[in-house]
């Protein structure tokens, strides 16, 4: 998915977005594999059904058929459009009179559009955001931790480069394979890194940390620096450099560039490490941080 481009390719080709939607690489997209029949006995599986029957429309790039759908989630015609007409009916989905296809609609969209309002620190943050991206020329990331199963981007600005990489606002991130989710392992509730090591870490390229003690001397290294990165942890070919963000009262969230590794290296340039953390001071002194 996230594959790097060539430097040959990307000479021929002045200009160029690559958007990630997904922090995890190695498994299916959503609504790939047939719904599992097992779960807790408070499981609703039509409601899961449906919500894999968004995903997939969300995910697939194009409209999409009864079909199309029935074979990709491995159920029958019938259950799929009916979950279709339900997700008409709401908003969620929209029909093409004239293909007779389906596509997301415009209430899928309203939540993605409210997301940064569920993070109030966003607001305050954009002006600081479009700030970063002028200083260094790499798209810019807000990103906020829902709760100590993932990390959400809740805003995003594209960069200068000829060559971008972005990620798309709604995004999750898992917590140890992610400068963004390291960084809330580091700042944020104290009982989450022992929480996520005991439901396992699962990985996602060849630079992702499963070791639960590489994990810990990881965090405590992000703790002490004040920054945190990850070369190829959830993406092959990407990077990130994030600094926390706080409130009056606690950690909220993180700012990051974010881009190749030919433009943001294993060790990357000490200016753009400086860059990020003072937008990420600077959002935290408008949040009431001392």
């Amino acid at each position: 998915m996230a594959e790097r481009k060539g430097k040959q390719a990307a000479r021929r080709v002045p200009t160029r977005t690559k958007t990630f939607v997904s922090a995890r690489p190695q498994e299916s997209r959503p609504g790939s594999a047939k719904p599992s029949s097992t779960g807790s006995r408070y499981s609703v599986q039509s409601l899961l059904l449906g919500l894999d029957v968004l995903e997939a429309l969300a995910f697939a790039g194009a409209d999409r058929g009864v079909t199309e759908l029935a074979w990709q989630l491995g159920t029958t015609k019938w259950r799929i459009f009916r979950h279709l007409h339900s997700l008409t009916e709401a908003g969620y989905v929209t029909k093409d009179p004239t293909t007779s296809r389906f596509r997301i609609g415009r209430r899928t969209y309203s939540l993605i559009e409210a997301l940064p309002h569920r993070f109030n620190f966003a607001r305050e943050a954009r002006a600081e955001m479009s700030v970063l991206r002028d200083k260094t020329s790499h798209s810019v990331v807000l990103a906020a931790a829902v709760d100590d199963t993932g990390v959400v981007v809740v805003d995003a600005i594209e960069g200068k480069h000829a060559v971008q990489f972005n990620l798309k606002v709604g995004a999750i991130f898992d917590l140890h394979a992610s400068a963004h989710g390291k960084a809330a392992l580091a700042f944020g509730p104290s009982d989450w890194l022992e929480r996520v090591i005991a439901r396992g870490l699962p990985r996602h390229t060849e630079c992702t940390i499963t070791d639960p003690r590489l994990l810990r001397r990881e965090i405590e290294r992000i703790r002490n620096q004040g920054w945190a990165s990850a070369f190829e942890e959830s993406f092959r070919g990407v990077n990130t450099v994030v600094a926390p963000i706080f409130s009056a009262r606690n950690y909220v969230g993180t700012i990051a560039i974010f881009g190749s590794i030919e433009a943001i290296p294993r060790n990357p340039n000490p200016k753009d490490v400086e860059a990020v953390k003072t937008a990420a001071q600077h959002i935290s002194q408008k949040l009431g941080w001392k």
